[in-house]
C-alpha cells in the first residue's frame, strides 16, 4: 500500500470516528448537534453574592472563569458572577477568609461538546491593605489592579494570563504552564516567578527583596526595575533587562536564550550560557571574567570594578561600559 494511500485511509478513519464521537453525544445528551457546538452544561446566569461579613484575606478557586477585582463603592462587598447553572459559586467567610469556590454539578455527558461562552468571577471590595491574597485557575485569566495590596500573594494557573499591579508587603509568587505573566508598577518584598512557555514581563517595580524567575521557552523581560538580587533561569527563552539596578547579585543561566542588558549593573554579575549570545551595556567599570570555546569577545579592559563573569560555549560576548560611569 502507497504511503499517500495509507494516509488517506487513516485520515478517513479518524474523522469517522470524529463523527461517531459527535453523533453519540448528541443522542446521549439529548442535544442537537449544533447544540454541542454553541451551549454548555447548563444555563448561563448573572448571580450576585453579597457579602457582609468582614474578612482580611481572599481565596479563589477556578477552572475556566476570569477574575477580576473592583474597589467597590461605599465599601460594600460583593461577588458578580456570569456562571454556568452547573459550575456555580460557593462564596463563603471562615476565620477572616473571603472563599470563592466554583462547584462542578456536571454529569460526565455534559462534558462532550465545545464550551463557546465565557464565564467571569468579578470581586467587588474596599481598596487598601489585606493579608492574602490566594488565587487558582486553569484557563481563566487574572487581573489584579493597584487599588488593593497584600501581605502575601500568590496567583496559580495553567494556560491563564496574569496581569498584577498590586503590592505586596512580604511576598509574590506567580506560576502559570503557556500563560503569560505581567508585573508592573508596583512595590514589592519577595518575587518569585515560573511559566514554561508563558512569557514574563516585569516593569516599574520596586524590591526590597529578591527576584527569583524559572522559564523553559518563554522571555523574561525586566525595565525599569530596582531589587536586592535576581537569578534568572531559562533554557531557550530570551533574557533583557533595561535600566534595572540590582544591589546585591544578579545571576543568569540560559541554554540557547540570548542575554540583553541595557544600561543595567549589579554589585555581582554571573551570566552562563551555551550558545546564546550575551550583548549590552553596563552602568559602572567591571572586571570581566570571560571565557568562550567559539564565540567572539568583546569586553572593557579594566582593572576596577565589581565582578562580571560570563562564561559560554559557542554565543558570543559583547559587553561595554556606558560613558561617564
Amino acid at each position: 500500500m502507497k504511503s499517500s494511500t495509507r494516509a488517506a485511509l487513516i485520515v478517513a478513519i479518524v474523522l469517522i470516528v470524529a463523527g461517531a464521537v459527535i453523533v453519540g453525544g448528541s443522542l446521549l445528551t439529548g442535544n442537537s448537534f449544533l447544540d454541542l457546538f454553541s451551549s454548555r452544561a447548563g444555563k448561563m446566569e448573572t448571580n450576585i453574592y453579597p457579602v457582609s461579613v468582614p474578612f482580611t484575606s481572599v481565596s479563589v478557586t477556578d477552572t475556566v472563569s476570569d477574575i477580576r477585582f473592583e474597589q467597590s463603592n461605599a465599601g460594600e462587598c460583593r461577588v458578580e458572577c456570569v456562571e454556568d447553572s452547573k459550575l456555580k459559586h460557593v462564596v463563603t467567610v471562615e476565620n477572616g477568609v473571603l472563599t470563592v469556590l466554583q462547584k462542578d454539578e456536571r454529569r460526565w455527558s455534559d462534558h462532550i461538546g465545545m464550551f463557546t461562552e465565557p464565564t467571569s468571577v468579578t470581586i467587588y471590595m474596599s481598596g487598601g491593605e489585606y493579608d492574602s491574597l490566594n488565587v487558582k485557575t486553569d484557563t481563566g485569566d487574572v487581573d489584579v489592579p493597584a487599588d488593593f495590596s497584600f501581605g502575601t500573594l500568590r496567583i496559580e494557573s495553567d494556560t491563564a494570563d496574569i496581569v498584577c499591579v498590586a503590592n505586596a508587603s512580604e511576598s509574590a509568587e506567580f506560576i502559570t504552564d503557556t500563560g503569560d505573566i505581567r508585573i508592573g508598577h508596583t512595590l514589592l518584598e519577595n518575587l518569585k516567578m515560573k511559566t514554561d512557555t508563558g512569557r514574563i514581563t516585569i516593569e516599574s517595580v520596586s524590591l526590597s527583596g529578591g527576584i527569583q524567575i524559572s522559564s523553559r521557552t518563554g522571555s523574561v523581560g525586566l525595565t525599569d526595575i530596582t531589587c536586592s538580587g535576581a537569578d534568572i533561569t531559562t533554557t531557550t527563552g530570551r533574557v533583557t533587562l533595561t535600566r534595572c539596578l540590582i544591589s546585591g547579585k544578579l545571576d543568569i543561566e540560559t541554554d540557547t536564550g540570548d542575554v540583553l542588558l541595557d544600561a543595567a549593573d549589579a554589585d555581582e554579575i554571573e551570566i552562563d550560557t551555551d550558545t546564546g549570545d550575551v550583548t549590552g551595556t553596563l552602568l559602572s567599570e567591571k572586571i570581566f571574567f570571560v571565557e568562550s570555546n567559539t564565540g567572539k569577545i568583546e569586553v572593557p579592559r579594566s582593572m576596577t570594578g565589581d565582578p562580571c563573569e560570563i562564561e559560554t560555549s559557542t554565543g558570543d560576548v559583547k559587553i561595554s561600559v556606558a560613558e561617564g560611569s
